[in-house]
């Protein structure tokens, strides 16, 4: 089963908060782990995904046949979420940066979410917003080793660990805007894509021009834990053409 979603963020006092609250989060002790889908995220559901009509069961590739299930967005979301993850009913969780942001959702959420991916689920953050504390947060909330934050314009290749990921002949991101993880640091199996270097892509620069910051980054990043467990960045900030198929690749 997979749980997606993603909504839209309210202007309310105490939204944001920092990472230190993950220290206040419940301890469920439950089993969490299913294999039924339930959607609650129209934006990637319906512009990435396109899915459509998710409210009254959906009937869309790659899902085709299968049980769906959607939760409805709004300021709630946090029990909401927290009370389908306790159900146990779930294998996949998809969820936007703009709700991992929101310190209520992560005193909510948090342990369960922790909890979810320690028994060997695959929770998903896709990055459509970009905030800059948002690696420092999931670093701390699941024990990646995940680089600074960055925006920008770039073109992209994917590593070796990203081809055993994503079997689906998709090699390259050409000028993709994608809020993106500094590579510096991280182990090369947590890279799915990388940045390609200026100095590779054909240009008119002059061929006596210095080289610029050697500083790459990566877009899609992957951590796994000894159950199986994953959490996946995805750092897509504008819906390019290679976005829906991989993401429904790690949803199937």
């Amino acid at each position: 089963m997979i749980l997606i979603f993603f909504v839209v963020r309210p202007k309310a006092e105490g939204f944001y908060s920092d990472v230190e609250d993950y220290a206040d989060y419940p301890v469920t002790g439950k089993p969490l782990l299913g294999s039924q889908f339930l959607l609650c995220c129209d934006f990637v559901a319906k512009e990435v995904l396109h899915v459509k009509d998710s409210l009254k069961g959906i009937k869309a590739k790659p899902w085709e046949g299968k049980k769906l299930t959607h939760i409805e967005e709004g300021l709630d979301v946090a029990e909401n979420v927290n009370t389908a993850i306790l159900k146990g009913k779930y294998g996949t969780i998809l969820i936007g940066d703009n709700v991992m942001y929101n310190g209520k959702f992560r005193k909510t959420c948090g342990k369960t979410l922790r909890e979810f991916f320690d028994q060997g689920g695959t929770v998903i953050l896709y990055v459509g917003v970009g905030f800059v504390n948002m690696p420092a947060i999931m670093n701390k909330m699941f024990g990646c080793s995940w680089g600074k934050f960055a925006y920008g314009l770039e073109s992209f290749k994917i590593t070796e660990a990203g081809r055993k990921q994503f079997n689906l002949g998709i090699d390259e991101m050409y000028e993709s805007r994608q809020n993106m993880l500094e590579v510096k640091g991280m182990p090369q199996d947590q890279i799915m894509f990388i940045q390609i270097p200026e100095e590779d892509l054909e240009t008119e620069a002059e061929p006596d021009q210095p080289p610029k910051d050697p500083m790459l980054h990566c877009p899609v990043a992957k951590y796994e834990n000894k159950r199986g467990g994953r959490v996946f960045w995805f750092g897509d900030a504008y819906g390019g053409e290679e976005v829906p198929d991989l993401l429904r690749s790690l949803l199937e």
